[in-house]
């Protein structure tokens, strides 16, 4: 659903998420909302929808429990949840929990 879609990378202690596009500018091209508010996926759905929020950069700082609203290159949407992080520098991964809206323009989980 979301292949392609997210990139994961660490830098100088950092943890970030980034649209493909910044690797190269012909494949996809994701925005990306780091939500200001934790909660289930019930409740932070709910509060994306009614809040009326809309990812808009191409990367973002992302720590353990954050909830990122992506807006896929299709207008599609998915919400992504940082369960953790192992390793460091180049070994480093994350671990993530994601719920993707097949419907274009809806935010629906």
């Amino acid at each position: 659903a979301i292949n392609n879609d997210l990139y994961y990378f660490h830098k100088d202690g950092v943890d970030y998420l980034n649209s493909p596009k910044r690797l190269n500018d012909f494949i996809n091209d994701t925005r990306l909302l780091v939500l200001p508010f934790r909660g289930s996926i019930d409740e932070v759905s709910a509060r994306a929808i009614k809040e009326g929020l809309q990812p808009t950069a191409d990367k973002v700082r992302v720590s353990v429990g954050d909830w990122v609203l992506l807006k896929c290159h299709n207008d599609t949407y998915a919400l992504v949840n940082i369960l953790a992080f192992d390793g460091n520098e180049k070994g480093r991964r994350v671990t993530l929990y994601y719920a993707y809206s097949p419907l274009v323009g809806e935010l629906f989980f």
